[in-house]
C-alpha cells in the first residue's frame, strides 16, 4: 500500500497541481478527513472562481495555513443570515450535508469587486467567511480537481457535482 501512495506522490509532483490532505470535518460529507485531493493551480488564470466550486485558500491571519472551502458567493453578490437561514441574493442556501447544527448568527455581507464568500459544507464545524470575513481573489490559490486517496473514494470533482 505504501508503494502505491509513493508512486502517486511522484506522479503528482508537478507545478500545475497541489496535493492536500483533508484535515477536519468542515467539508463533510463532500470531503472526509484523511482524503487526499489534487488542486489545479492554473485554472483561475482562464476564469475566476465560480459559485459552487471547492477551492484552496490562504487563511487571512496566517498565509501558511490553508483552508478547503466552497465558494458560496462571488463579487457583487449579497450574503445574509437571518431567521436561521443563509440567503445568497435573497435565495436560501442549504449546505449539501443537511447535518443538524446551530442556526447561523445573523450577518450581512455585500461583496466588493474582489471579494468571495467561502463556506464549509458542514457549517457547524467550519471556520469560514462567517467568522473571517470575505476572502480576496489573491487568497484563493487553487480549484479542487481530484480525490485520489484512498483509492476506494477516488473521484474527479466537477462543478456540477458540487
Amino acid at each position: 500500500m505504501r508503494s502505491i501512495l509513493g508512486l502517486l506522490s511522484v506522479c503528482f509532483r508537478f507545478p500545475l497541481a497541489r496535493r492536500v490532505k483533508v484535515r477536519g470535518w468542515s467539508m463533510y460529507p463532500t470531503l472526509s478527513a484523511g482524503e487526499y485531493l489534487l488542486f489545479g493551480r492554473l485554472g483561475f488564470r482562464r476564469r475566476p472562481p465560480q459559485k459552487g466550486e471547492i477551492v484552496l485558500a490562504n487563511h487571512p491571519m496566517d498565509r501558511r495555513f490553508l483552508l478547503i472551502k466552497r465558494v458560496l458567493a462571488v463579487p457583487g453578490e449579497e450574503v445574509v443570515a437571518r431567521d436561521g437561514e443563509i440567503l445568497v441574493n435573497g435565495r436560501p442556501w442549504a449546505p449539501p450535508s443537511a447535518l443538524p447544527g446551530p442556526a447561523p448568527e445573523e450577518f450581512s455581507h455585500l461583496l466588493g469587486p474582489d471579494e468571495y464568500f467561502l463556506m464549509g459544507d458542514n457549517p457547524s464545524r467550519s471556520t469560514d467567511s462567517r467568522q473571517l470575513g470575505p476572502f480576496s481573489r489573491h487568497q484563493i490559490k487553487a480549484r479542487a480537481w481530484l480525490v485520489y486517496w484512498p483509492l476506494s473514494r477516488w473521484r474527479i470533482i466537477h462543478l456540477e457535482d458540487v
